[in-house]
């Protein structure tokens, strides 16, 4: 997985990651684990937006949104459902995101990349998702980011 980050990313000044999602619902809290997971690594270069402490969420993402600077490459990072056929997969891809599509809130187009883990099929087990699993998902894209953005 790091090496495919490191090629979207390689070049690129300035790197803001928006890390969507809400603690407070297991299987959402993916997006705050990345970016607790990699807040460490903030500098002039690498801007962390969405931790646990201070989340992107429906009620508060017009202001964060406002804080990816403007001259940056933009990574969104979210929980997504899994589509009818599909595995649990970690998604990556050049492109934008829409947080909150699952549940209708999709106004926003976010990111010039976009990671998406999918591993739950509806907003019912996204609720009541191990959060050992979230956990897992979350150091290992966190894990893959960082050795990307460190060997760049």
């Amino acid at each position: 997985m790091h090496s495919i980050l490191k090629t979207l990313i390689t070049g690129k000044k300035k790197i803001d990651i928006v890390c969507f999602g809400s603690p407070a619902i297991p299987g959402d809290a993916l997006g705050p684990l990345v970016g607790t997971c990699l807040k460490h690594l903030q500098s002039n270069d690498i801007l962390v937006i969405g931790t646990l402490d201070n989340p992107v969420i429906s009620s508060n993402i017009d202001r964060r949104l406002k804080e990816i600077r403007k001259d940056s490459f933009v990574v969104a990072i979210d929980a997504a459902l899994l589509n009818y056929n599909d595995t649990c997969h970690i998604e990556i891809a050049n492109g934008y995101m829409q947080p909150g599509s699952a549940v209708s809130n999709n106004n926003y187009r976010v990111g010039h990349m976009f990671i998406k883990a999918r591993f739950v099929r509806s907003i019912h087990e996204l609720v009541s998702t191990d959060p050992i699993k979230v956990f897992g998902l979350a150091t290992d894209i966190a894990a893959a980011l960082r050795t990307a953005l460190t060997t760049v």
